[in-house]
């Protein structure tokens, strides 16, 4: 009896756990469809749905969600529908991230991809992209300045600007 209740709250704990990060995806009609993802890439998704192996590309669903440690949402942009993006900041100004080859140091790097008024900006991993941030936050002087001011914001740290852009803007 003394081992029953240890098990059983493990055993709970691993329901509730498994139900709250469940995987889906959504197609382009809007449907949410809760499946186990088998694989996925940037190019592909492979689903168990209802017993059956599917598999869908970029253009066929808007996004899907998978757990790997943490709930990792992988969409399809509007504009390139060629593969999946990794969704890290929705808004005005959204950041994603992709694996991509770079020519200089002949291997497979993290590309950073923002996305303003619809239109996909690739971020070069081995330049600095202080001037591209800027052109894109310019309609938002504070958190230009702030930008501008390289203590404040450093260069490999654009997440937070982006945040910062996107509550500005909400105002």
């Amino acid at each position: 009896m003394k081992s029953f209740f240890p098990i059983l709250f493990i055993f709970c704990s691993c329901f509730i756990f498994s139900q709250k990060f469940g995987e889906y995806y959504v197609t382009n009609n809007n449907d949410t469809i809760k499946c186990d993802i088998l694989k996925h890439s940037y190019e592909r998704l492979i689903v168990l749905e209802n017993g059956q192996k599917k598999k869908y590309k970029p253009h066929e669903i808007k996004l899907f969600s998978v757990f790997v440690g943490a709930p990792v949402k992988y969409v399809s942009l509007l504009n390139n529908k060629n593969q999946f993006y990794v969704e890290r900041i929705k808004g005005k100004l959204s950041l994603y991230h992709i694996d991509d080859w770079d020519f200089y140091t002949k291997s497979i790097v993290l590309a950073n991809v923002l996305v303003k008024d619809n239109k996909i900006i690739k971020l070069r991993s081995n330049t600095s992209n202080r001037n591209t941030i800027s052109k894109l936050i310019s309609d938002c002087p504070t958190v230009l300045e702030d930008w501008n001011n390289k203590e404040k914001y450093p260069t490999e740290n654009i997440e937070r600007v982006i945040e910062s852009y996107n509550n500005c803007s909400k105002n």
